[in-house]
């Protein structure tokens, strides 16, 4: 792709890199400090939404808060020429989604340090009232040392408001990590992330999503039905209860992360599977494997790995 620069205010447009449902996105250079930064701008036709716009920035100022070393860091945001924009930190590597894509499934001790770092993003962000509403392989940037960094938290929302933004009607998200909550239009929550990071897990240590179909309303639907395969049928060292405590490891960092939930721990059972969302059950199934166990279960969980880098550089993350 040919080189572009072009004036956006207090920075210099690049390269158009990606797009979504509100924005596109660009690799950009702030000027002040003459350092990289990802910009993500509202699409024009949006703009002319202002209770959108301010929506938008509300966002962008609660995502700013966040100071984690597992979550990209929002320096900046504003209206150029009455164009809404969103600065962010760049991050070197590739996302989850591309990586997975080039060089398969992680060994699984990995793939547990992963996971955790994830939670550990996803739990800062929770302890600062803030659901990131769209966590998939393809928002965690994966840096060639190794480290996670969840980023695009476009969607992100403040606890008080957590109704679900749609642009022309549609629910947004992506189908295959919603929540069951996110899939029927509902409000949602702290819960929702954790769900989403359940399905990440499920795919991080499994090698296929766990629910499955060959269109946006065949995956709702399976989400909202369908009972997932066991972990151990794609890698037996998931299975739980055995000599690997993998998936006991990453279930506990789930039910560690769940306790910072919102509530008293009645709503919060939607999550351990006994609760009165029709998919609550599934909800259990990913967090508690093929033979039931959960709960004192995750208690087991060995100390986590090293450092990851090294053996995904091995593995095929560092690209040149």
């Amino acid at each position: 792709m040919a080189a572009m620069k072009k004036d956006f205010g207090a920075f210099e447009l690049h390269e158009k890199i990606g797009s979504g449902g509100m924005a596109s996105v660009y690799l950009g250079v702030q000027k002040s400090l003459d350092r990289k930064v990802v910009l993500k701008i509202l699409y024009p036709h949006l703009a002319e939404d202002e209770k959108l716009v301010q929506r938008f920035e509300r966002e962008a100022r609660a995502a700013a808060m966040l100071r984690h070393p597992n979550i990209v860091q929002v320096i900046d945001c504003g209206r150029h020429e009455d164009v809404a924009y969103i600065a962010m930190e760049f991050v070197e590597g590739l996302d989850l989604k591309k990586w997975m894509e080039q060089f398969g499934t992680p060994p699984i001790e990995i793939a547990l340090q992963l996971i955790s770092d994830m939670c550990a993003g996803i739990e800062h962000a929770h302890e600062a009232r803030i659901v990131h509403r769209d966590i998939k392989p393809a928002n965690i940037m994966l840096t060639p040392g190794g480290i996670v960094k969840i980023m695009d938290f476009g969607l992100a929302r403040k606890g008080e408001d957590s109704t679900q933004m749609t642009v022309a009607g549609s629910v947004m998200g992506t189908p295959a990590y919603m929540s069951p909550e996110q899939a029927t239009g509902e409000a949602v929550d702290e819960r929702s992330d954790i769900f989403s990071a359940g399905v990440v897990a499920y795919e991080l240590l499994g090698g296929q999503r766990p629910f499955q179909g060959d269109s946006y309303s065949t995956v709702l639907r399976a989400i909202l039905t369908v009972e997932p395969p066991s972990l151990a049928a794609f890698n037996p060292r998931a299975r739980g209860g055995g000599g690997d405590r993998a998936k006991d490891a990453a279930e506990g960092r789930l039910e560690a992360l769940r306790a910072h939930g919102p509530g008293a721990p009645g709503p919060r059972e939607r999550v351990r599977g006994d609760g009165a969302h029709p998919r609550s059950r599934s909800a259990a199934r990913i967090r508690a494997g093929p033979d039931g166990r959960g709960g004192d279960a995750a208690q087991e969980a060995p100390v986590a790995p090293p450092r990851p880098g090294r053996v995904l550089r091995d593995h095929g993350a560092r690209q040149d």
